[in-house]
């Protein structure tokens, strides 16, 4: 089961901070960050789970090695993050087309070809 709760730390255009949290300890943070590399956009993704608290830190960490984010639940956990970033390249730049100093956009299914 992957459902939990975040809270955006930063955003801004160069991407977002996720920080995830347990009655008030930081249990871990997903950092998403975009550039131009070559007049291509470049997505990255570093996910940090753990805390860093002194003393308790170090039993947390193990709890969640060992209990919620285990080998299964990582790999659960990585396929739709791979899943969904593979799809943006078949709307994403539709949506820019639009893009006209403002952040609306309007996208139809119709609109999309994806190819398979």
């Amino acid at each position: 089961d992957s459902r939990g709760k975040a809270r955006i730390a930063e955003y801004s255009n160069k991407g977002f901070i996720a920080e995830a949290s347990v009655a008030g300890i930081k249990m871990g943070l997903v950092e998403h960050r975009y550039s131009v590399v070559n007049a291509e956009t470049r997505y990255v993704v570093h996910a940090t789970l753990g805390s860093d608290v002194p003393l308790l830190g170090k039993l947390l960490n193990a709890y969640i090695r060992n209990r919620v984010f285990t080998p299964e639940m990582m790999a659960q956990w990585m396929r739709p993050q791979v899943e969904e970033v593979g799809s943006l390249v078949y709307f994403l730049p539709e949506l820019y087309k639009q893009r006209s100093g403002g952040n609306h956009f309007t996208l139809s299914s119709s609109d999309l070809s994806i190819q398979r």
